[in-house]
This record gives structure tokens, C-alpha cells and sequence, in this order.
């Protein structure tokens, strides 16, 4: 479990570094323009942690594709037991995870499509 939790933080770390980074180079080489790229990485980031389960988890796929395509629901353990709370951990990381890329996608693309214009009143002062 804790190396699931490390992947995610790391893979929002690294949006959090591509931003800071381009930001620093756009104010450097007095061109906007590298902030708005990076806006690009940040939602492609975004978008893996979203469908991270989907990319990685291979053995769940027959019971995913059973669960979204024939609205089929697999049993759920009794409260109380290990198994259950087994299941809630593994959906909350999901959820988690689902939460942050969608944040990173939003941020990533408004980012691309408008970082030029806000870094460019920031050269001008510099």
C-alpha cells in the first residue's frame, strides 16, 4: 500500500516540479512560453493517475469491464472484516487517485492554454 501512495505522491511532485521548473526558465530566457508546455506534461500526469487502474491493474480488468459494461456487482464482504476493509482501502486509493489527475488534467490544460499569458506580466517586471 505504501508504494501505491509513493507512486501517486511522486507522480504529483513531479507536476508540482515541471511547473516550478518551467516557470523558472520562462523568467530566465524571458520567453512564456515554456510555462504553457509544461502544461502539457502536467495533464498527461493528470491523466495517467486517472486511469492508472485501468493501465497497470491487469488482473482486475475482467471484473472492471464486467462492472462498467453489464453493471454486474461483484459480492461485498461483511463489514467489520479484513477483507472489507481491504476493499474500502483499495477504493479510496482509486478514488485518490481519480481526485488528483483530474486536478492535474484541469491544471495542466489551463496551464498550456493560458501560462503564456500570466507569466508574461511577470518578465515584464523582471
Amino acid at each position: 500500500m505504501a508504494t501505491y501512495m509513493m507512486k501517486t505522491w511522486v507522480m504529483v511532485f513531479m507536476a508540482l516540479c515541471f511547473l516550478g521548473v518551467s516557470l523558472g526558465l520562462s523568467l530566465l530566457w524571458q520567453d512564456p512560453g515554456w510555462f504553457g508546455r509544461a502544461g502539457s506534461l502536467v495533464a498527461v500526469l493528470g491523466l495517467i493517475l486517472m486511469l492508472k487502474r485501468n493501465l497497470l491493474c491487469i488482473t482486475d480488468r475482467s471484473e472492471a469491464a464486467l462492472v462498467e459494461k453489464l453493471h454486474y456487482s461483484p459480492p461485498m464482504p461483511q463489514p467489520g472484516t479484513e477483507r472489507y476493509v481491504q476493499e474500502v482501502e483499495r477504493a479510496r486509493r482509486i478514488l485518490r487517485d481519480e481526485y488528483f489527475g483530474f486536478v492535474l488534467s484541469i491544471t495542466g490544460t489551463v496551464t498550456w492554454g493560458y501560462g503564456d499569458l500570466l507569466v508574461a506580466p511577470l518578465i515584464h517586471r523582471f
